[in-house]
């Protein structure tokens, strides 16, 4: 689901930027297979949990990334995304489905990435994909009849990250990342996230 990021200027925003030239890699992962499963009508508890172990994997990695990789500037506190994946831990651990196997990944590669701005792409693809919270969490909630405290904390619908909502995030990115001249690097740190994320949620199941 693609959010139009409101601009008054003449010249695009960090953010805009960044989401014309991710069009193509956002399409390709809501059409990977773990992706297509989480909105399937016939998505069982079962499924639903070894899912959540892709979402686990995929944002431990982020998470980790993400707090080494911070820049130093105090600024870019209010900006920082959340850490979500104990959350993803604890909607697994509430499920206690039975029949839930340990995941195995055959690509279960790090997400790697070395420029000094990319920083920020990071930071804008993971904060932006609770916007698409609400969308997936009415669809579970009406499939599975789970709710926030039985296995739908992760993908509770509220997109606020430490307080802010979703355009005062965006002002503030914008502004930071246009002080630090990073616009090239985000751009390339939000493809490769993309990418991987990609190659995660098209992995089956041995």
């Amino acid at each position: 689901m693609t959010v139009p990021i409101p601009n008054t200027n003449e010249r695009p925003s960090v953010a805009e930027v960044i989401q014309q030239a991710t069009r193509v890699h956002h399409q390709r992962l809501e059409r990977s297979s773990i992706s297509k499963a989480l909105m399937s009508e016939q998505l069982s508890l079962c499924q639903y949990a070894n899912i959540l172990g892709y979402w686990y994997f995929a944002w431990s990695q982020l998470d980790k990334w993400l707090a080494a990789n911070k820049p130093n500037n105090l600024e870019v506190n209010t900006i920082y995304p959340e850490a979500r994946s104990e959350l993803l831990q604890n909607d697994i651990n509430a499920i206690a489905i039975n029949e839930f196997q340990p995941l195995r990944l055959s690509y279960d590669k790090p997400f790697e990435m070395s420029l000094p701005g990319a920083w920020y792409g990071v930071a804008y693809v993971v904060e932006g994909s609770r916007l698409g919270s609400r969308f997936i969490s009415r669809h579970l909630r009406s499939t599975l009849c789970i709710n926030r405290n039985s296995g739908l904390s992760f993908f509770y619908d509220d997109v606020k990250s430490s307080g802010l909502d979703w355009q005062t995030w965006l002002r503030l990115f914008n502004q930071q990342a246009e002080q630090q001249d990073v616009r090239d690097h985000a751009i390339s740190g939000a493809i490769s996230v993309y990418q991987w994320l990609t190659q995660v949620f098209n992995e089956k199941r041995d």
